[in-house]
Formats: C-alpha cells, structure tokens, sequence
C-alpha cells in the first residue's frame, strides 16, 4: 500500500511539470512577442501572411550550435522572399542574456534575429530546444519537428517550399499549358485546376519525399481550363511533389498533406 501510494504521488509530482497544452499541427499557432538582440522585438502576430521558421534553441546547446549553419542555410535561400521571415528562439531562460545568445549566433553561424529568454514560447508550443517549428500564412502551425533539428533539416526546408510556391490559386507560369493545385496543405484530395493550349492527355505522378513514385493518373484534358482532382486517401501525411507531363510541358510543385 505504501508502495503504491509513492508510486501515485510521483505520477501526480510528474504530471505538475507536464504542459497544460500541446500544440498541434493544423491549427492557429500561439501568438507570442519575444526581446530580440539590440533591443527591437519580434510578435508573431506582426508577420501574419507570411511564412515563419521558429530555431528553437539553447544558448550553451552543443546540437544546436552545429545545426546552426543548417538552419542559416535555409534562411539563406528564403531571405530574398518578402513572404518569409525566421526567428531564433532561446528556451534556456536562466542563462539567457545578451552576451550568452550573442555568443551562440557567433558560434552557430546565425544571422537571422535571435531572441533572449523565450522559453515560455517553447512551453506553449509543447517543445523544447533543438526543435524547428513553422507558422503558415494563415497562421496556422504547419510543422512542429519532434527530432533534433540536424535530422529535421529536409522535412522544415520542404514545408516552407510548399508553403511559399504552391499556395497560390492562381497560375503557376505564363503560355498555353498553366497549372496551380489547392488547397495546400491538404487533407484528403489535392485539386488542379489546368489550362492547356491543345487537347490531349496530361500525366500526373506523386512522390514521397524520399523521391520514391506513389501514385500516377491519367488525365484526359480539352482546350481551355478545367478542374480535376487526385484521391489523397490511400497516402500517409508528409511532403509531396507533383509532376505533370503533357506533350512537351512538364509543370512541378509541392504540397503538404494533413490527416
């Protein structure tokens, strides 16, 4: 009896320390405003209709520090895109300060803003350091890394592409054979809307994000625009690319797909 009334309490001592709430993918991503480095502040809220990479991070974090050029790199290739900002978050609140995140940027080979004393964010978000996380224009979660961010790398770097080149309605390139694809992310079917100069047939293929085929449709296609539509329903959630072959045109994307 002695033993399990320990046992009881150490389940309720444990379930203290737990987080109220989790935050999942697929829905509105806590607001937060955070101390950036040089005094100016960064509030989520400010970036709504664009994209945001969240670092979260360990000022003293040695898994952190060599993800950091990673993390840079993805900054990088985005930074140029008005519709995309990134933050750097540091969760180790005790020994946070300007000298400590000062040194990290230094050491991780950052540029982007980092922040002091955010480990609140992480508790909101359910995570912790050595995590990335991605904030869709909708301000929606779209990724929250559950592996260190040395082996999240691809998977966030995939979630942005798909946020930033295929969200649009609208279509993809001029001539005479346009493609967009909606809604993305999607959660059962994923739709085209085509225009095509001459009446044929299109090819559509699917792959996984290892580059592996996992579905391809044919589609029989007149002059003008039209709609069609893929079944979603025998695939797993994850990162998708899609390629159309018609004739000579060869139209590609990404979109992301949430059960």
């Amino acid at each position: 009896m002695k033993k399990q009334k320990i046992l009881l309490t150490g389940i309720a001592t444990m379930l203290l320390y737990l987080p109220l709430h989790s935050q999942d993918v697929g829905v509105a991503a806590p607001d937060f405003t955070v101390d950036l480095l040089g005094g100016e502040q960064f509030t989520l809220s400010e970036h709504a209709g664009k994209v945001v990479l969240v670092f979260f991070f360990g000022n003293g974090c040695s898994f952190c520090i060599s993800a950091g050029p990673d993390v840079e790199g993805i900054y990088q290739d985005y930074q140029g895109n008005p519709d995309f900002v990134a933050v750097g978050l540091d969760t180790w609140n005790s020994s946070s300060n300007a000298s400590s995140v000062e040194g990290f940027a230094a050491s991780a080979e950052v540029t982007f803003p980092l922040a002091i004393k955010a480990g609140a964010v992480a508790t909101d978000y359910g995570t912790t350091y050595d995590r990335l996380a991605v904030v869709g224009q909708d301000g929606i979660l779209r990724h929250k890394g559950s592996a260190a961010v040395a082996n999240d790398i691809d998977n966030t770097r995939g979630v942005i592409e798909g946020l930033l080149t295929t969200t649009s309605t609208g279509p993809q390139s001029a001539g005479n054979f346009q493609v967009s694809v909606f809604p993305n992310p999607t959660s059962d079917e994923l739709r085209f809307r085509l225009y095509a100069g001459v009446r044929g047939t299109s090819m559509v293929t699917l792959y996984n994000i290892a580059g592996n085929e996992v579905l391809t449709q044919f589609y029989e296609h007149q002059v003008g625009a039209q709609e069609f539509s893929l079944d979603l329903s025998a695939l797993q959630s994850g990162i998708y690319l899609y390629r159309i072959f018609q004739e000579k045109n060869i139209k590609t994307g990404r979109f992301i797909l949430q059960k």
